[in-house]
């Protein structure tokens, strides 16, 4: 990820001190632990990586902001994938985490601190699973297995939102076009904004 994580070291120190890696509990815990890890990292740059990583990301802004002048705004998916929280736990819980799913997740949002974007997320329909068909791929099968094990349901309608993305300071603007999408779907957020019926799993 460059050097932009080595800031970390200045915000994390006072933080890691009071909350190692080996009392990870969830919340605060879980916060030192995360902290500590991408400080580590951050440790192998120096301060020349650094300013060649803030110079090349100049060039590559600014070529960024030529092509995006073509444009009102960008229009993208939120996210990629629905993960189960146990398969978001799974890459967390190791020594050093490192989530691939968050960072697949974060395709299209990662950039947007980087180009001095803003952006504002809503809802924009269903998308319905079906984790039972035979010709699932692999990771959907395994999927299928925990669902499955945890009593919910295979066959799923799960929300599908998009993200507006333009130049920082048109936030208002780019708030408007949200605004007149969303009354034009009709949708809102949760289950009931899109008209379907919550699925409660009683835990075991």
């Amino acid at each position: 990820h460059g050097c932009d994580v080595a800031w970390l070291r200045w915000w994390c120190t006072g933080l890691c001190t009071v909350c190692e890696p080996a009392a990870q509990q969830r919340t605060l815990c879980w916060l030192a632990h995360l902290a500590w890890v991408l400080a580590w990292a951050a440790g192998k740059f120096t301060a020349t990586d650094a300013y060649d990583d803030k110079a090349r990301l100049a060039v590559l802004a600014a070529a960024a902001r030529a092509q995006l002048a073509a444009v009102d705004c960008l229009l993208v998916p939120t996210v990629l994938e629905h993960y189960l929280l146990q398969e978001v736990a799974d890459t967390e819980d190791q020594q050093v985490p490192s989530w691939p799913l968050n960072a697949k997740n974060g395709r299209f949002t990662n950039f947007v601190n980087l180009l001095d974007m803003c952006g504002i997320a809503l809802p924009s329909g269903l998308l319905t699973v079906d984790y039972a068909t035979p010709e699932a791929a692999s990771s959907a099968q395994q999927r299928a297995e925990r669902l499955a094990a945890s009593g919910g349901p295979l066959r799923v309608a799960l929300p599908f939102g998009v993200t507006l993305l333009a130049p920082a300071w048109r936030d208002e603007w780019l708030w408007g076009v949200a605004a007149a999408m969303e009354q034009a779907a009709g949708l809102s957020c949760g289950p009931q904004g899109h008209c379907v019926e919550p699925v409660v799993v009683e835990r075991q």
